[in-house]
């Protein structure tokens, strides 16, 4: 399979009660879609799993296979703290029509190479359909380029890794020696200029592009062109986003700039100390700053 282009990792939108609102993910499917986004990744990182119920997961499966409509590629995040959850999640994911599934290592107790290639390989072999391995070291174990290169290698149905490291090791490890036609997914956007530069990927699932696609849109198209000048001041708006966003508990920030473009309430899963209620009073100004700034480079409506 392939998965290329800018691909939206989507939030998983709640009301101001903490449930999960379908049609605020609707809403989401649509927005990126629009803006020129080549697909969706529900339940990763930025989807917030962790906090999610196997039921609003599977939910939120459902709702963006129905949202895209065969317009783009569902990508669908199984984590899970045991592989029963994974397997489980992954199974109905497939079922319900996603192109793969994103699995990460097993959070939240640390495991070594040789459990996460025994969990992913029991995987492979009971599941029908094209797995994506997720490197998250963040959040969960960390998984070696060796192991993850031996995965894509020996088991036909792992297809690729999205690589949300920031680290372009295994992506490189994997264009260098014959695996160019796995499916290389960046992951984190600051490396995402280096990347293009080293050709060492096939497309990107951000969690920025989940609240701000023109943007990542933006980047393609001018690492496509020769238009240096405009390379410069997209990748400075980049840079200060990223920047921005840095400061406040993923994926809070993505929150705010989705509440500020009508994606949807703003929930948090703690209560906010004065200091958190300052920086998010501080990053909404900032946002419509930046934003005004950057419509004048690419639309932003």
């Amino acid at each position: 399979m392939t998965i290329s282009g800018p691909m939206a990792a989507l939030l998983t939108p709640r009301d101001a009660s903490g449930a999960f609102d379908a049609d605020a993910l609707r809403r989401n499917v649509a927005f990126v879609m629009e803006r020129g986004s080549t697909g969706v990744c529900v339940n990763g990182a930025t989807g917030e799993y962790t906090r999610a119920t196997v039921e609003e997961r599977r939910c939120a499966v459902e709702v963006a296979n129905e949202a895209l409509a065969g317009s783009g590629v569902l990508v669908a995040g199984c984590g899970g703290a045991t592989w029963n959850e994974c397997y489980t999640l992954a199974a109905h994911a497939l079922d319900c029509g996603a192109q793969a599934v994103l699995v990460p290592t097993p959070h939240f107790f640390p495991y070594e190479d040789h459990d996460l290639e025994a969990f992913y390989t029991e995987l492979a072999r009971r599941l029908d359909g094209p797995i994506l391995l997720y490197n998250l070291p963040q959040f969960t174990s960390g998984l070696p380029t060796a192991v993850a290169v031996r995965l894509i290698h020996d088991v036909a149905s792992i297809v690729g890794i999205k690589d949300s490291s920031g680290s372009l090791t295994t992506l490189r490890e994997l264009s260098a020696n014959g695996f160019a036609d796995s499916c290389r997914i960046v992951g984190h956007d600051a490396v995402l200029p280096e990347a293009f530069d080293e050709h060492c990927l096939d497309g990107i699932i951000s969690g920025v592009a989940g609240v701000v696609p023109e943007l990542n849109v933006a980047l393609y198209e001018v690492f496509a062109a020769a238009d240096m000048e405009r390379r410069r001041t997209v990748l400075a708006l980049q840079d200060e986003l990223l920047e921005q966003l840095a400061p406040l508990p993923v994926p809070w920030a993505l929150k705010i700039i989705a509440a500020r473009r009508g994606l949807g309430a703003v929930s948090f899963p703690i209560p906010l100390s004065e200091k958190r209620k300052a920086q998010v009073r501080g990053f909404a100004a900032w946002f419509d700053a930046w934003t005004e700034r950057a419509s004048a480079i690419f639309a932003l409506n």
